[in-house]
């Protein structure tokens, strides 16, 4: 499964390209995933920041404010959140929904499934 999200939408991208993308830093990148505001993963030493994140110059909406309602370090359960349709919202995928703009949708689906840890 992991390799599957690794590669889904485009895979990863470096830290570098990322800062070239958002116009910071790699240090400020690299700031911003260590506190839990970017999606990615640890190859080895390296970070991988997952393609799917980024529209443009930007992170999708309300992105970081879903890391920040499941304040996990267990970045691959984080990930599976985004892709794993759910019943409760339609058999839809949160990613889909934050793709289409829908944000409120999932904001408050997962605030309600953080506060019992069911997500």
């Amino acid at each position: 499964m992991r390799e599957r999200i690794k590669r889904w939408r485009g895979g990863g991208i470096s830290v570098a390209e990322a800062g070239q993308l958002l116009w910071i830093s790699r240090s400020a990148v690299r700031r911003r995933w260590r506190a839990g505001m970017l999606v990615g993963w640890n190859e080895g030493r390296r970070i991988v920041l997952a393609r799917w994140q980024f529209r443009g110059r930007k992170v999708l909406p309300a992105i970081e404010e879903v890391l920040r309602i499941f304040d996990s370090r267990d970045r691959w359960r984080v990930m599976l959140y985004f892709f794993a349709p759910r019943l409760s919202l339609r058999k839809k995928r949160p990613l889909d929904l934050l793709r289409r703009g829908e944000t409120q949708i999932v904001l408050d689906h997962a605030k309600s499934h953080a506060e019992d840890n069911t997500w």
